[in-house]
């Protein structure tokens, strides 16, 4: 005899999973034994490519996070702020392999208010520049912060909804039409958010390293979490017609939309803080 599968969303999972998993065995093998790497290397000059990460200032210091984006291997020898050498301290050493990053810590007297650039010098002269427009002091995850942050989030999530809900008496007896012409408002709002979002993420996604192929990682989210939708809708309403109380599965499928549009709207204003672009409008 032989053993089966009986839940048929498990032979489906299975079907589903185990092309990825082969397919991540086979990615594995390829970066451990990379034929290229024995491919005449030392015949062509280093492509060498460095990006940068925001940088964390405090007093009299300067951090700033580097990631080796391109395909060979990059020693820092230099590095300059505002055309003056400084010395550094490095968490990995100097030499950075591809896909390696290393933060780099450098004694440095920056002013607030000013601008500074950070400049990298590798061995082979290659330059890197980075540049700090305003230079402010990193703010410290504390307590003051995290309150800060979570009348941020009431603001944002709890109240408006409480707001809307009021409006209850008022749909209920609007009717067929004027239903439509909310929902019909609701779903251009809507529309208009997905637009606006789906322009800074493809933003955001052309300024990260080349490597992270910001522009496909930005398409597979948007996928994901489009499939993602549609699977968890469909098993609530197999579960609504295959119960007899029904609106629990509807009640849930609400509140996982209302949470999952609050979890984005955080997502979105713990990235403007932390690229010093929050504020109101």
């Amino acid at each position: 005899m032989t053993a089966e599968i009986p839940n048929p969303i498990g032979r489906l999972c299975l079907f589903a999973l185990a092309p990825l998993v082969l397919l991540g065995v086979l990615l594995v093998v390829i970066i451990q034994t990379w034929p290229g790497d024995a491919i005449g290397v030392s015949q062509h000059p280093p492509v060498e490519e460095l990006s940068f990460s925001a940088a964390k200032l405090r007093p009299n210091e300067i951090s700033l996070s580097v990631f080796n984006d391109g395909p060979d291997t990059v020693t820092i020898s230099q590095i300059q702020v505002d055309d003056a050498y400084w010395a550094f301290t490095s968490d990995v050493g100097t030499i950075l392999s591809h896909l390696q990053s290393a933060r780099l810590t450098i004694p440095y007297p920056w002013v607030e208010g000013e601008q500074h650039t950070v400049r990298v010098v590798t061995s082979t002269g290659a330059t890197f520049d980075h540049e700090i427009s305003v230079a402010v002091e990193t703010p410290q995850p504390d307590l003051r912060y995290f309150l800060a942050f979570t009348l941020i989030g009431t603001y944002v999530g709890v109240i408006p909804v409480a707001i809307g809900l009021l409006w209850f008496p008022l749909v209920a007896r609007l009717g067929r039409t004027g239903l439509a012409f909310l929902l019909s408002l609701t779903v251009g709002l809507l529309l208009f958010l997905m637009v606006d979002a789906g322009q800074e993420g493809l933003e955001m996604a052309l300024v990260l390293p080349e490597s992270y192929q910001g522009v496909m990682l930005f398409g597979f989210g948007v996928f994901g979490a489009y499939l993602g939708l549609e699977l968890l809708g469909g098993w609530l309403r197999g579960k609504r017609q295959a119960t007899a109380t029904s609106g629990w599965a509807l009640a849930l499928l609400v509140a996982i939309g209302i949470g999952l549009h609050n979890f984005g709207e955080g997502l979105a204003i713990g990235a403007a803080f932390a690229l010093g672009e929050a504020g109101l409008g």
